[in-house]
């Protein structure tokens, strides 16, 4: 978490990047998608997204994943976690046919993802319960802190030994040993990739690049507790 002078130093820098992208995603994989300003997670990592390169590292397996399933007839996709929105609609807009579940524990996150979803001209299913989303995923998308042991249960949800799950793995104090769990319970159904948080560079984008360096660099930070992983896990 942010302490006060941090997030105040963010929250500006999230508010001018906000007015001089008008709310439109710059570029990645969710390029044209418009956000709102409002945020029901303290995560900070507005700005990044505007730009596109949040979780730059996942961008490959995304569009590796959009590519997949635009072939499909139906696809069924579900972002645990989705906080304001930005993988569920991103999807979603990318995934025209595709059905994308949006499930995150605060209410207030699933109404600025059902206003998000409504601006960009996309339908999401919203307020579901997880026994439906999971029925028959072909893509799950997880940012839960922690509880992603919780929700990845083959026992618990069988059909996901058939979907390719992309879940941020947290490490941390409650949940120390998330990787080693996730691993043991999905090493014979799925391959698993480790992807590791990686650099950003803000000099890549034009509209940085005559503005002071704190400026640029904090236009870039995703503000993580720790250096951060994510599994991409596809079915054998």
């Amino acid at each position: 978490m942010l302490d006060q002078p941090a997030r105040t130093a963010q929250q500006t820098v999230d508010d001018w990047l906000y007015e001089e992208t008008d709310g439109i995603v710059q570029s990645g994989p969710f390029a044209g998608v418009w956000l709102s300003r409002a945020q029901a997670w303290e995560s900070g990592a507005l700005s990044p997204m505007l730009l596109g390169c949040h979780e730059e590292e996942l961008h490959p397996a995304l569009e590796e994943q959009i590519a997949r399933l635009e072939k499909l007839e139906n696809p069924k996709v579900v972002n645990v976690g989705c906080a304001e929105g930005y993988y569920a609609v991103g999807l979603a807009k990318r995934l025209p046919k595709a059905m994308v579940w949006a499930i995150d524990i605060l209410e207030e996150a699933l109404e600025i993802t059902a206003e998000c979803a409504a601006a960009n001209g996309v339908n999401l299913i919203i307020k579901d319960n997880m026994d439906n989303a999971f029925a028959a995923p072909d893509l799950v998308v997880m940012d839960c802190e922690g509880h992603e042991v919780s929700y990845l249960d083959l026992e618990v949800f069988p059909a996901l030994r058939q979907a390719t799950v992309i879940v941020e793995v947290h490490n941390l104090r409650d949940f120390p040993r998330a990787d080693e769990i996730i691993i043991d319970r999905f090493h014979e159904t799925h391959s698993i990739e480790n992807v590791v948080e990686g650099g950003r560079n803000p000099n890549n984008f034009g509209m940085l690049q005559d503005k002071v360096s704190a400026l640029r660099w904090m236009c870039v930070c995703e503000n993580r507790p720790c250096l951060m992983n994510y599994f991409v896990m596809r079915p054998r």
